[in-house]
Protein backbone atom coordinates (compact mmCIF):
# COMPACT_ATOMS: atom_id res chain seq x y z
CA UNK A 1 0.00 0.00 0.00
CA UNK A 2 2.95 2.41 0.79
CA UNK A 3 3.53 1.84 -3.28
CA UNK A 4 0.49 2.78 -4.12
CA UNK A 5 0.39 6.19 -1.50
CA UNK A 6 3.82 7.23 -3.14
CA UNK A 7 2.57 6.90 -6.76
CA UNK A 8 -0.68 9.25 -5.68
CA UNK A 9 1.57 11.38 -3.85
CA UNK A 10 4.11 11.31 -6.80
CA UNK A 11 1.35 11.90 -9.03
CA UNK A 12 -0.57 15.15 -7.56
CA UNK A 13 3.05 16.70 -6.74
CA UNK A 14 5.17 16.50 -9.67
CA UNK A 15 2.24 17.17 -12.41
CA UNK A 16 1.06 20.95 -10.50
CA UNK A 17 3.44 23.96 -10.66
CA UNK A 18 4.13 25.45 -7.38
CA UNK A 19 2.90 22.92 -5.21
CA UNK A 20 5.16 21.74 -2.44
CA UNK A 21 4.46 19.58 0.96
CA UNK A 22 6.78 20.19 4.18
CA UNK A 23 7.22 16.85 6.15
CA UNK A 24 9.61 16.57 8.86
CA UNK A 25 12.66 14.85 7.65
CA UNK A 26 12.19 10.79 7.33
CA UNK A 27 8.49 10.88 7.52
CA UNK A 28 8.19 9.70 3.46
CA UNK A 29 10.42 6.88 3.88
CA UNK A 30 7.89 4.49 6.61
CA UNK A 31 4.90 6.64 7.42
CA UNK A 32 6.09 6.71 10.69
CA UNK A 33 3.45 8.80 12.74
CA UNK A 34 5.82 9.46 15.35
CA UNK A 35 7.64 12.00 12.84
CA UNK A 36 5.32 14.81 12.60
CA UNK A 37 6.04 18.52 12.89
CA UNK A 38 5.55 19.63 16.63
CA UNK A 39 5.38 23.31 16.34
CA UNK A 40 4.36 24.02 12.92
CA UNK A 41 4.09 27.68 13.61
CA UNK A 42 7.32 29.29 12.34
CA UNK A 43 6.69 27.70 9.34
CA UNK A 44 2.79 29.15 8.80
CA UNK A 45 4.52 32.11 9.73
CA UNK A 46 6.91 32.45 7.67
CA UNK A 47 3.84 31.35 4.95
CA UNK A 48 1.64 34.02 6.12
CA UNK A 49 4.20 36.66 5.66
CA UNK A 50 4.88 35.58 1.96
CA UNK A 51 3.42 38.35 -0.33
CA UNK A 52 3.95 36.07 -3.47
CA UNK A 53 2.10 32.63 -1.77
CA UNK A 54 -1.52 32.74 -3.14
CA UNK A 55 -2.88 29.88 -1.10
CA UNK A 56 -1.64 27.32 1.36
CA UNK A 57 -3.32 24.11 3.47
CA UNK A 58 -2.19 22.43 6.54
CA UNK A 59 -3.07 18.76 5.85
CA UNK A 60 -3.28 15.39 7.68
CA UNK A 61 -1.92 11.96 6.08
CA UNK A 62 -3.58 8.63 8.39
CA UNK A 63 -3.31 5.52 6.77
CA UNK A 64 -6.54 3.75 7.58
CA UNK A 65 -8.80 1.09 6.19
CA UNK A 66 -12.19 1.58 4.94
CA UNK A 67 -14.73 -1.64 5.39
CA UNK A 68 -18.62 -1.53 4.77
Amino acid sequence: ILGMLGVMVGGITQTLEGEAQIYKSGFRDRFDSTLYLASPESILTVLEEDATLTAYAPRVIVPAVIGS
